[in-house]
């Protein structure tokens, strides 16, 4: 017979919460780096910032889904990021973006 104790077993709810902080961070940093033009002078930090947050696909909203599907068109197109956004109108819930 195996006993595990109390502390061994994962709190999900927790863990949930901790990854749902750190795509919104990489989200917020994602947005910060399309409203700097970093998709246009540095493409490969932006692209690897993508991947960062598209790992986690199964936390993504599908305002955040979007979200990183304009960002990765703006990358690929080579637009301004911040014009490119606002035009297609997709942000995630918690950015708000300044005129």
């Amino acid at each position: 017979m195996v006993v595990i104790e109390q502390n061994f077993i994962p709190n999900r709810k927790k863990d949930m919460a901790t990854i749902r902080e750190r795509v919104d961070e990489r989200l917020i940093q994602l947005e910060q780096d399309l409203k700097k033009g970093l998709h246009l002078s540095n493409p490969e930090a932006v692209e690897e910032r993508i991947a960062s947050i598209s790992k986690f696909s199964s936390t993504l909203t599908d305002g955040d889904r979007d979200f990183v599907a304009a960002a990765r068109l703006a990358l690929d197109e080579k637009q301004n990021g911040n014009d490119f956004i606002r035009r297609l109108n997709v942000t995630p819930a918690f950015v708000v973006l300044t005129p």
